[in-house]
Parts: C-alpha cells; structure tokens; sequence
C-alpha cells in the first residue's frame, strides 16, 4: 500500500516549462491515507539533488537515496501507473517538516500566525466594553441625581 510520507520514484513523459520539476525523478506522496486506499491519483511534491534557493517550503530530507530537498510549492497529482520504485520513507521529524512546509505551500494559517489577530480583535472588543461601561455609568448617576431629587 502507497502510504503518506513514503518517497517513490515517479515516471513521466510530459515536458516541464520554466522551473517546474520535470518528473522521472523522486516524490513524496502526500495525499492522506485513506485517500490513498480509495484512490489510483495520488498527490506528491517532488525532490531535487541539485541546490535550491532556501524557501519555506523547502527543507531537505535524508530518507532517500541520496539527501534532496523537498520541492512543497510544486504540488502534483499523478496516476498510479506513473508511480515506480519504492525508495524510502519519511521519518518522523522530516513529516513534521514536510506538514510546516505544505502549510505555507497552500496559505494555511496556523494558530500561532492567528493569535496576534485574535489577541488585536479581543483587545478591540475590550476597549469597547470600557467604553460602554463608562457611558452606562454615567447613565446610572444621572438617573440616581435625579431620583434623590
């Protein structure tokens, strides 16, 4: 079974343009699981040998035949027929890495990007709770002037 995080040698015949990863080269699948049992279309991001400007969406694995980076920003889908030799699997830690990087490959917003935005929305909230208060206050002592009138 083709699981998420193993790396396998992938066939392709198509013809890359500008810097786009002409395949016949190494990938990691990175479709889920239980995709993967259900489906004969895989998604991977390929690997290169050769030195890449050092992105977010780049970290380098050992896992494979010979060290790589991990291309994130290079997203695709292929077709079980295409996929070859098995050539290792992900460990650990480089899964962690390799979910850090497709995080910022496709915009996803973690919860540590989300809480100076949350904290500047509640601190918002809360000065105009204060503001409230303070007109409701000045509300109650008129209308307590007025009744001791």
């Amino acid at each position: 079974m083709i699981k998420r995080g193993d790396i396998y040698f992938i066939r392709d015949t198509r013809q890359s343009i500008g810097s786009e990863q002409k395949a016949d080269r190494p990938a990691v699948i990175i479709s889920n699981d239980r995709n993967n049992n259900h489906s004969s279309v895989y998604e991977v991001v390929y690997m290169t040998t050769q030195p890449k400007t050092d992105l977010p969406t780049h970290f380098i694995t050992s896992s494979a035949l010979r060290t790589s980076t991990v291309l994130c920003e290079q997203i695709s889908s292929v077709y079980e027929e295409r996929i070859g030799e098995w050539i290792g699997t992900l460990t650990p830690e480089e899964m962690k890495q390799l979910d850090e990087c497709l995080t910022v490959s496709v915009g996803i917003n973690t919860k540590a990007e989300k809480e100076p935005a949350e904290m500047e929305s509640l601190r918002q909230q809360l000065a105009e709770m204060a503001d409230r208060q303070q007109v409701a206050e000045k509300q109650a002592k008129t209308y307590k002037e007025k009744f001791t009138q």
